[in-house]
Formats: C-alpha cells, sequence, structure tokens
C-alpha cells in the first residue's frame, strides 16, 4: 500500500470534510493507451492537501504504475468529491469486511464510529507488512487476514441484535466470507458533495510513502483462522 499526498493550489476548489469520500483520479492518454479514470477514496484531509492509498498490484495497472512513478511536483486531474458512504450510527453490533482496495474506506469509517461502538472488522491483506495502526473502539475485534481463509464469527450470544454491515472489495478472497443473518441491517448513509467549481481538478504530488506496520510487539498476536488452509494466517490486534 502507497499512500500519496495530492495537494496544490486545486485544493482551493475541493470542499471540507471529505474524507471517506470518493474521488476519480483522470490518468492522460498515453501512446500506449486511451485517457483511463479510477476510483479512489479520500483517505485523510487537512488544510488544502489529502490522501489517496494506492494498492499497488504486481501486474502493473496504470493508478498502480503512476503511483510508483510519480514525483514531488508532478499533477493529475481529480474529478468529484462524489458519494460519502458513512456506517449508520444506533446499532448495537457491527460487521465490516473488505480488502485492501477498500481498506481507506473502512479505516476512515472504523475511526468515525462512536466510542461504544461493538462488533469485529475482518479486513484481507496481500502481506502481514500490510498491517495498519487504526485507531478503533475498545469493543470493536479488528482481525487482519492474510490471503483467503476461510473464517467465522457470530454476534455475541443472548439476545437479538441489529447488525450494520459493510463487506467490500475486489479481490475473490471476500467470497469465503459468510454471514449468518440474525436481524435486518441498518442502513449506509451517503453525503455527496462537489467541488466548488462542479468540474475536475488538478492537484499536485507533494508526497508518497509505503504503509507498513512497526516492527512486532508483544501487543499484537498471530492467529490460524477458524477452517483456514496451512499457510493462511490471521492477525488479531488489540487497540
Amino acid at each position: 500500500m502507497l499512500r500519496v499526498t495530492l495537494g496544490g493550489e486545486g485544493m482551493q476548489a475541493f470542499p471540507d470534510d471529505q474524507a471517506g469520500a470518493y474521488i476519480k483520479l483522470i490518468f492522460p492518454a498515453t501512446a500506449e493507451q486511451p485517457q483511463l479514470m479510477r476510483t479512489y477514496t479520500v483517505r485523510a484531509q487537512r488544510e488544502r492537501e489529502i490522501d489517496v492509498d494506492f494498492v499497488l498490484h504486481d501486474d502493473g495497472g496504470p493508478a498502480s504504475l503512476w503511483a510508483s512513478d510519480c514525483q514531488p511536483g508532478d499533477s493529475i486531474l481529480v474529478g468529484g468529491p462524489g458519494p460519502r458512504k458513512s456506517l449508520h450510527q444506533g446499532p448495537d453490533w457491527y460487521l465490516i469486511a473488505g480488502d485492501m482496495t477498500a481498506l481507506p474506506a473502512i479505516s476512515v469509517n472504523l475511526e468515525s464510529l462512536p466510542q461504544d461502538a461493538r462488533g469485529v472488522a475482518v479486513l484481507e491483506i496481500l502481506d502481514e507488512a500490510d498491517i495498519q495502526p487504526l485507531q478503533v473502539p475498545a469493543g470493536i475485534e479488528l482481525i487482519w487476514l492474510v490471503k483467503q481463509p476461510s473464517w467465522r464469527r457470530d454476534p455475541p450470544a443472548g439476545r437479538a441484535h441489529s447488525p450494520n454491515r459493510l463487506v467490500a472489495g475486489q479481490g475473490s478472497g471476500l467470497g469465503c466470507l459468510r454471514v449468518r443473518q440474525h436481524a435486518r441491517a441498518a442502513p449506509i448513509s451517503a453525503r455527496r458533495a462537489r467541488s466548488r467549481t462542479g468540474r475536475p481538478v488538478y492537484l499536485q504530488l507533494l508526497e508518497k510513502r509505503h504503509q507498513r506496520r512497526p516492527a512486532q510487539t508483544g501487543q499484537a498476536r498471530r492467529r490460524r483462522a477458524g477452517g483456514s488452509k496451512p499457510g493462511v494466517t490471521g492477525q488479531r490486534l488489540r487497540q
């Protein structure tokens, strides 16, 4: 995962408070390919700059290649922001799951949950080095799964629950996640915002850095996910 910070004069047209919103990155045409557009999530926003996380694919797609090759001062055309999808506040139990492509949006949602929130967040990653420090409520069990395990977790027993579920991603591993339906899920709300000009703007690359976990500590415990194949591991972090 590579985090790119974008900013510059174009941020004057970008609305405030858009962490978790979707943007369109527009890559210019080249001799080998036409103009392309890809959707990404605003991972964080500060004054006159935003962070965007890229998954660096082995097949070297256009977005991955651009993120790898770009240098401070380079520009890219950015459209949006589009809808910002937020978890409904109020359910007594959450199930949140996704792969690395969904990690930025899920991270924003996790960090915005109320402190008394309870539930499970399952995040599928390519390598243990892709684990990121996230600030989540104490009642949220955060599980990092490497590769594609078969995994199961039931809501706490004792009473009927009103869960809120968010499952997102592009990889095949999510097909292994089975959710037992206990009650109707609460809705996910969306808030739409547009650039102040209504048109895409050019933003400059300010910084880029790999998102790698800190050195292993005694607070992180490794476990094998139930029912997984040999070599497929999970990591549970106690926040």
